[in-house]
């Protein structure tokens, strides 16, 4: 009911980046379904301004073929039971180490 206001350095320091190769493709997938799905992206250049990229309940999203770092927000809505935002930092590398 009462969300806390974070900063973009509260986000930051509390999410962890995820290396992905140009292009990856990202699966967004809930255990309940959401009534409403918002995806927004910021750049590399300060991570404070997002830009809306689906307004609906997409299969997945394709990641930037260019490097760098993009913050993701996630937000979706569950009716009665409430809404929930995720934070993903995606730093797209141009070669990713395998897994160890």
């Amino acid at each position: 009911i009462n969300t806390p206001v974070w900063s973009t350095g509260d986000i930051l320091s509390r999410t962890y980046p995820v290396d992905v190769p140009p292009r990856a493709k990202l699966e967004i997938d809930f255990s309940l379904n959401a009534d409403t799905l918002q995806v927004s992206r910021s750049d590399q250049s300060d991570f404070s301004a997002f830009v809306t990229l689906a307004d609906e309940y997409p299969d997945s999203l394709i990641a930037p073929a260019e490097a760098g770092q993009y913050l993701y927000k996630i937000e979706a809505g569950f009716g009665r039971r409430g809404s929930i935002i995720y934070y993903l930092l995606l730093n797209v590398k141009e070669t990713v180490a395998p897994a160890a």
